[in-house]
């Protein structure tokens, strides 16, 4: 029996690498889009690579001949906002609307980035049917597509012939990352670690393999189709614990520095209103109130539904990162 072909888009970036080789040893045959170079991927029976930029014209009509399942990864990082629109928006648009017209398996990586903002102020739990932003130019540009391309693909999600899910990891770790901190502080021109007052706050940390592994088993489970999941760990640690272990197990003694935001929004707030004076847009308490909200990401969900559950502990996914 021949082995089904997957397509991974995306598929150069952190999640995308991880992505394909999980797929690779499930048994599949894979295409994936990418921009970047992936040396381990040359001359690999198992791996076409098609190296080019998904917002191409064509680029991702080719890509989907002879396709089993599609995994849909890309989005935009960097750029400018038609370019956010045209990769991350667009794209969707235009994959769903082939899948549309000839049948397929489409599983959708969304973020949970998109919940929000207002409604997360006031704490409470994160489940999938939690309000989507509402207010995106708040928002960066990356967290506006994001969401303009998750509203495009719900039109699908009860299409006849499109057999879609939409899954919504919370923090996503592992040996690729570019910032194991990501949610937990910022970095300062490399020198320099920033806390933002709320070391009581829950990440919904999701390590790296946990993600590749319940994307592969989505895509193999029929219950999935039309249903919409957040992921992340059970258990969270609070930002302060992750940052405990991330100081003992990576051995990074920066500097940090811990910045009260939510004691800041008078200020922040003044200085919404002199932007406004100044003509400018500007939506700073929007965003610390945000950064400091506690509502908590669920994934009971996909518990309850197709029994998948994340095995790699925050501590467990430091010392893969930082001892392997």
């Amino acid at each position: 029996m021949a082995a089904r072909t997957a397509l991974v888009t995306g598929g150069t970036g952190f999640i995308g690498r991880s992505l394909v080789d999980a797929l690779v040893s499930s048994g599949y045959r894979v295409r994936a889009i990418g921009r970047r170079p992936v040396i381990s991927w040359r001359g690999h029976e198992g791996i076409d690579h098609i190296r080019a930029d998904i917002a191409q014209p064509g680029v991702l009509e080719a890509a989907l001949k002879n396709i089993q399942v599609v995994f849909h990864l890309a989005a935009a990082t960097s750029g400018d906002q038609d370019y956010y629109h045209r990769v991350t928006v667009e794209a969707t648009e235009r994959l769903l609307n082939r899948i549309a017209a000839c049948g397929g398996r489409v599983v959708i990586l969304s973020s949970a980035s998109i919940y929000d903002g207002e409604a997360m102020a006031d704490a409470g739990i994160l489940d999938e049917d939690f309000p989507l932003e509402r207010n995106p130019a708040a928002r960066g540009l990356y967290a506006q597509a994001k969401t303009q391309s998750e509203l495009c693909s719900h039109r699908y999600l009860n299409h006849p012939k499109v057999r879609l899910t939409i899954v919504r990891p919370g923090l996503v770790y592992g040996p690729r990352s570019r910032n194991v901190l990501n949610g937990a502080a910022l970095t300062v021109r490399g020198k320099l670690l920033i806390t933002t007052g709320t070391p009581s706050k829950l990440l919904p940390l999701i390590y790296i393999d946990d993600l590749t592994d319940a994307l592969v088993l989505i895509a193999k489970d029929d219950r999935a189709i039309g249903r919409i999941y957040n992921f992340a760990h059970r258990k969270m640690p609070s930002v302060r614990q992750f940052l405990q272990a991330y100081r003992e197990l990576s051995r990074d003694w920066r500097p940090m520095f811990d910045v009260p935001l939510p004691k800041l929004i008078p200020l922040f707030s003044a200085l919404d209103k002199l932007s406004g004076l100044l003509g400018r847009n500007s939506n700073y308490v929007y965003s610390v109130r945000r950064l400091a909200s506690a509502a908590t990401l669920s994934s009971e969900r996909i518990r309850r539904e197709l029994g998948i559950e994340a095995r790699i502990g925050f501590r467990e996914g430091l010392e893969k990162i930082f001892h392997n």
